[in-house]
């Protein structure tokens, strides 16, 4: 063998190994994602996305200097109603 085949086969042979961990890594990743999601507070009943007549809401964050507020704006009318949700 040739100096050159020797270079090119230890080059592969770092590129597979670099490419399996890159894959496991990202597999341990996607599964502790899959097993510990957190639920989404836009998926529960804390967030309605319609009103009881099937006017759609949109929300929007503002943050104080303790706290963070947080806004509903009713599509349909026009109206806002101010801190729905506080977290301090």
């Amino acid at each position: 063998m040739n100096k050159g085949n020797k270079i090119g086969q230890k080059l592969k042979k770092i590129l597979n190994i670099s490419l399996s961990f890159l894959m496991v890594f990202s597999l341990a990743f996607t599964t502790i994602e899959i097993v510990n999601s957190q639920p989404a507070l836009a998926n529960s009943s804390a967030f309605l996305c319609k009103s009881s007549n099937g006017n759609l809401y949109g929300y929007q964050t503002e943050q104080t200097s303790n706290s963070l507020n947080v806004n509903r704006f009713d599509v349909e009318t026009g109206e806002t109603k101010l801190n729905v949700k506080n977290y301090s």
